[in-house]
């Protein structure tokens, strides 16, 4: 089964945070150069902060689905009284308050 994307930012930071430990405070015992050691920890903050970009558009995300939902209700209201209406209205109106309660 495929991990969420929030699960696989989760890992990948944690992995980050790991490997830059890693690479910042043994400077003595690894046997590598200075510019490999620099060139590693480079490309792990940028990893980080990759990770924490997309940390906030997944944030963003309920509030983009909570407009789009409330825009629907807005057009939804356009149209004349039916039965076709009240389960459109219906099925948004269930839906948006899920998502506002999550």
């Amino acid at each position: 089964m495929k991990q969420s994307s929030k699960a696989l930012l989760e890992l990948i930071s944690k992995e980050c945070s790991n490997q830059l430990t890693y690479y910042k405070y043994n400077k003595h015992s690894l046997n590598i150069s200075d510019k490999y050691r620099h060139g590693r920890v480079t490309a792990l903050n940028y990893m980080q902060e990759l990770t924490f970009f997309y940390f906030e558009r997944e944030k963003d995300l309920k509030e983009q689905l909570l407009q789009d939902l409330h825009k629907q209700i807005t057009i939804t209201a356009l149209l004349r009284e039916s039965d076709y209406k009240r389960g459109i209205y219906d099925a948004i109106s269930q839906i948006l308050q899920e998502v506002e309660k999550s």
